[in-house]
């Protein structure tokens, strides 16, 4: 196997930490995507736990800030850049803790895309 085919699996403490953050926010639902740690608002994701980090859909503006941020870089599984997208890491899970506000915002912001729909 080459690494172009190895999978990236995820950090198990990482998605437990997201799962605590967003445990209480109505709407918002865990699940799987390809296999990996999910969470959704409705049907839509909005963000998944890949790598050593976790993957949010954020609006144009945030994610450019975001994009600033040591840590943070565009969300590219496989190669596959993936439009509003931003993947960010942290050293120890607890550190996602420090996220939850745009963990909210991006499950909002998909959320409101969901209500229009």
């Amino acid at each position: 196997m080459t690494p172009a085919d190895a999978k990236p699996g995820h950090r198990p403490e990482v998605a437990e930490a997201v799962a605590r953050l967003l445990a209480d926010v109505p709407g918002v639902k865990p699940g799987r995507m390809f296999g990996f740690p999910a969470f959704f608002v409705g049907k839509k994701l909005f963000a998944c736990v890949f790598g050593d980090g976790v993957a949010l859909k954020l609006p144009p503006p945030t994610l450019t800030r975001v994009l600033e941020q040591p840590g943070a870089s565009r969300f590219e599984p496989y190669g596959r850049k993936m439009r509003e997208w931003a993947h960010l890491t942290h050293r120890s899970a607890e550190e996602f803790a420090q996220d939850e506000e745009l963990l909210l915002e991006a499950a909002q912001y998909v959320g409101s895309s969901t209500e229009e729909a």
